[in-house]
C-alpha cells in the first residue's frame, strides 16, 4: 500500500522541475515571461481548466499537470490517491536587484506553492522561491532545445 506522504517528494520534485532553466516557452525561460502582472496565478494539477487567458500561463498549467502525473506514477502513487492538487504562483510587489546569469538585473521574487490533498484527507504543501527578471532579448538567447524538440518531438 503506497504511503501518501510520498506526495511531499512529488511536490518537491515538481517545484524543482518547474523552476529549472529547462522549463521554457518557445526557447525562453518560462518564468521571465510571467512577471508582467502582480496577481497570483492559480493552476490545477489534476484537471487543467483551460480558462487561463495568457498563452504562457495556459502552457504552464498543462506542463505542470503532465509533470505532476508523471511524478505520481514514478512514486508508485495512483491518481485516485489525490483528490485535489494545485499550484499558486505569487510575484512580489517590489522589485529587487540580483545577479541573473552574467548580468545584474532588476526583477521580482516569485513564490511557487504546490499542494495536494490525499484521499485520506490530509493536505501536503511545498513552497519554492525564485528570482525572476522580466524577459529581455538583449541579455537572453533562445535555447537551441526548441529546435531539437521541433525535429525530435518527445513521445
Amino acid at each position: 500500500m503506497p504511503r501518501r506522504r510520498l506526495l511531499n517528494g512529488v511536490l518537491d520534485n515538481l517545484l524543482d522541475l518547474l523552476v529549472s532553466r529547462y522549463t521554457d516557452y518557445d526557447g525562453y525561460w518560462l518564468f521571465g515571461l510571467l512577471t508582467s502582472e502582480h496577481k497570483p496565478i492559480k493552476l490545477s494539477l489534476i484537471r487543467p481548466q483551460g480558462t487561463l487567458q495568457h498563452p504562457v500561463e495556459h502552457y504552464l498549467e498543462h506542463l505542470a499537470h503532465a509533470k505532476f502525473e508523471h511524478l505520481l506514477l514514478r512514486s508508485g502513487l495512483l491518481a485516485s490517491h489525490v483528490t485535489a492538487a494545485g499550484l499558486v504562483l505569487t510575484r512580489s510587489e517590489t522589485q529587487v536587484n540580483r545577479i541573473a546569469g552574467q548580468h545584474v538585473r532588476w526583477g521580482y521574487m516569485m513564490t511557487l506553492e504546490a499542494w495536494a490533498s490525499s484521499d485520506l484527507g490530509r493536505t501536503y504543501r511545498r513552497k519554492r522561491g525564485v528570482f525572476v527578471s522580466p524577459h529581455d532579448p538583449r541579455f537572453e538567447h533562445r535555447s537551441t532545445r526548441r529546435l531539437q524538440r521541433a525535429y525530435n518531438p518527445a513521445p
